[in-house]
C-alpha cells in the first residue's frame, strides 16, 4: 500500500471503520471498570483533632537555662500517639483484646488497628490530626475517640511521673546539700574560734579570692554545671553518656579552680596559711548557701507542679460517624473507566488499521493496479455481510439463495436510486474508455464468493440494455449459479451444456421473450 500522510479526514475514516473495535473495547474496559468498583469494600474514615499545649519541660523546671533539644517535638507527639502502648491500651479499652493476652496473640490485632491509625500535624499549629481507616464507620469513630482519649491520659500520668521524680530527686539532693552546708558553717566557727586574730585581720580586708574574675568564673561554672548533672540524672541513669560527660566537666572544672586558688595563694606571699584557709572556709559557706537556696526554691516549684491539675492536651474535635466512604470513588472511577476505554479503543483501532494489508480507498486501488477505477457500486444488501464467528451458531436459511428482485436488480426496477445511477455510471465509463476499439466482452469477477459479480453483471447488462446497445449474459458460475433465479428461467441448458456439447450455444440463449414467459 502506498505510504500518505494521514490527515484528519483520514482519521474519521478510520474511526468511522473500526467503530465496532472501539465499541467493544469501550464496553469491555468499562464493564470491567463497574465490576470492579463494585467489588471493592468500601472504606470510611474518619477525624479527630487534639491540642498539645507546649509547658516548660522538666528541665526546665530545674534550671533556666536555655537548652537545646534535638528534633521536632509536635513530631514526636504524633508518633506517640501511632505508638504500640497507646493502640495497645486504646483496644483493650474498646475490649476487643483482653488484658492478660498472649503477646505472640495479641500483637497481630494490636498491629492490625495500629495500620489504621494515622496522625498529621496541622501546618504552623499546636494541633494534631488523628486519623482511623476502616470498612465500619461506627468502628473507626469509636477507635480515633479512644486512641486519642488514652493519649490525653497517658500523656497526663506521664506528666504527673515525671514530676513527682523530680521532686522525690530534689528532696533527696536537698537534704544532702543542707548537710553539707552545715558542716561548712561548723567548720568555719571552729577556725574562727581558734584563731580570732586571722579572724579580726581578714575581715577588715577584702578576700583576694573574692576579687579575683578567673576563681569567681570558676566558681559560678561549677554550680550551673551541678545544676545540669541534677536535671539529666532527672532524665537518665548515671551511666548515660551525657551524665558521664558533664561529670568529667564539673571535675576538670573543680581541678582549674584548685589550681587557680594554689596560684594566688603562691601570689598573696603575704598572706599567712591560716588565712588563707579562712578565706577557702568562707567561700566553701557561700557555696553551699547559694546550692541550698537554688534547690528549696526548685523543691517548691516541683511541689506546686506535682499538685497541678492542668492537663496539656485537650480533644478539641471528636470523631463523627462518616456517612460517606472514601472509597471507591465511583465517580471518579467512571470517569477513569469511559476515558480508558475510548483510548483504548481508539488505539486497537488504529493499530487494527496500520496492521491490516487490505484495499480500503480507490486511490490505493490505482497506486497497486497502476489502472483507473470506472466505478463505484454500493452496497444494496444482495450481498451478505460477514457475520464472524456468530454466524457459526445460526441455522442456514433455505431461501436466503433466492434474492430479492427489487434488490438486484435495481437498474431496472429502480433506475433512478443511488445503485442504479452507478450502474449508469459504470456503463458510461466503460463507453468512454474506448473498450469497444479492443473488444465488446467483459469479464467481471472477484477474489472471494458473494462479493456482488452476479449482481454486478446483472445491472450492468440491463443499463447497456436500456442505452440500446444488444447485450448478452453469460452465468459462468459453476458453483452456485443465480442468474437464472433471477430472470427466472430455467437452470439448463446452460455454460456448461454447450462446453461438454450437449447442447448447441443457440438453444442455451434465452431471449426477451423468454423472460416474460418464464418457465411456461
Amino acid at each position: 500500500m502506498p505510504k500518505v500522510e494521514m490527515n484528519l479526514t483520514d482519521y474519521l475514516r478510520v474511526i468511522r471503520k473500526r467503530k465496532r473495535i472501539i465499541a467493544l473495547s469501550f464496553i469491555l474496559v468499562f464493564a470491567s471498570t463497574i465490576y470492579y468498583t463494585g467489588k471493592q469494600a468500601p472504606v470510611y474514615n474518619t477525624t479527630c483533632k487534639v491540642k498539645i499545649e507546649q509547658r516548660k519541660s522538666v528541665a526546665e523546671i530545674l534550671t533556666e537555662l536555655i537548652t537545646w533539644s534535638p528534633g521536632d517535638q509536635m513530631a514526636s507527639q504524633a508518633n506517640i500517639i501511632t505508638s504500640y502502648e497507646v493502640i495497645k491500651n486504646a483496644v483493650i479499652k474498646l475490649g476487643y483484646i483482653e488484658p492478660n493476652m498472649a503477646e505472640e496473640e495479641e500483637m497481630p490485632i494490636v498491629k492490625a488497628y495500629q495500620g489504621q491509625i494515622s496522625t498529621e500535624q496541622i501546618e504552623m499549629t499546636n494541633i494534631i490530626s488523628i486519623t482511623a481507616t476502616s470498612s465500619d464507620p461506627e468502628q473507626a469513630a469509636k477507635l480515633v475517640n479512644t486512641v486519642a482519649e488514652v493519649y490525653k491520659e497517658t500523656h497526663f500520668e506521664n506528666k504527673k511521673k515525671e514530676a513527682s521524680n523530680v521532686r522525690e530527686f530534689v528532696e533527696g539532693q536537698l537534704d544532702s546539700y543542707a548537710l553539707q552546708l552545715r558542716q561548712s558553717e561548723e567548720e568555719l566557727q571552729r577556725f574562727r574560734e581558734a584563731n580570732p586574730l586571722v579572724v579580726e585581720r581578714i575581715s577588715t580586708n577584702a578576700s583576694p579570692a573574692q576579687v579575683n574574675p578567673r576563681i569567681t568564673s570558676l566558681e559560678q561554672e561549677i554550680v550551673k554545671a551541678e545544676l545540669e548533672l541534677i536535671s539529666l540524672k532527672s532524665k537518665y541513669t548515671d551511666i548515660h553518656p551525657k551524665v558521664i560527660s558533664l561529670r568529667r566537666k564539673i571535675a576538670k572544672s573543680k581541678q582549674d579552680l584548685s589550681m587557680a586558688i594554689a596560684e594566688l595563694s603562691a601570689q598573696q606571699k603575704d598572706l599567712s596559711s591560716k588565712e588563707i584557709r579562712l578565706v577557702q572556709l568562707k567561700r566553701n559557706v557561700s557555696m553551699g548557701q547559694d546550692v541550698y537556696m537554688m534547690f528549696r526554691t526548685k523543691h517548691e516549684e516541683a511541689r506546686i507542679l506535682e499538685a497541678e491539675k492542668a492537663e496539656d492536651v485537650a480533644i478539641i474535635e471528636k470523631a463523627m460517624v462518616p456517612a460517606a466512604p472514601i472509597k471507591p470513588n465511583k465517580k471518579l472511577n467512571m470517569i477513569i473507566g469511559i476515558f480508558s476505554g475510548l483510548l483504548i479503543g481508539l488505539i486497537m483501532a488504529f493499530v487494527s488499521e496500520s496492521l491490516d494489508t487490505t484495499i480500503g480507498r480507490i486511490d490505493d486501488i490505482e497506486e497497486l493496479l497502476k489502472v483507473p477505477v470506472l466505478g463505484i457500486i454500493p452496497y444494496t444488501g444482495l450481498e451478505k455481510r460477514k457475520e464472524g464467528l456468530l454466524g457459526l451458531f445460526k441455522k442456514e436459511d433455505k431461501t436466503s439463495d433466492v434474492p430479492d428482485l427489487h434488490k438486484s436488480l435495481v437498474a431496472l426496477f429502480d433506475p433512478t436510486s443511488v445503485a442504479g445511477e452507478a450502474y449508469k455510471s459504470l456503463r458510461t465509463n466503460l463507453d468512454l474508455t474506448g473498450l469497444k476499439k479492443v473488444g465488446n466482452a467483459i469479464v467481471i469477477t472477484s477474489s472471494a464468493p458473494q462479493e456482488g459479480k452476479t449482481q454486478t453483471l446483472c445491472n450492468l447488462g440491463i443499463s447497456m440494455a436500456q442505452a440500446g446497445q444488444k447485450v448478452i449474459i453469460i452465468g459462468s458460475d459453476f458453483r452456485k449459479p443465480m442468474i437464472y433465479k433471477l430472470f427466472g428461467l430455467k437452470r439448463s441448458p446452460g455454460l456448461s451444456e454447450v462446453l461438454i456439447g450437449k447442447a448447441h450455444w443457440q438453444k442455451a440463449i434465452n431471449t426477451a421473450t423468454d423472460i416474460l414467459l418464464g418457465g411456461l
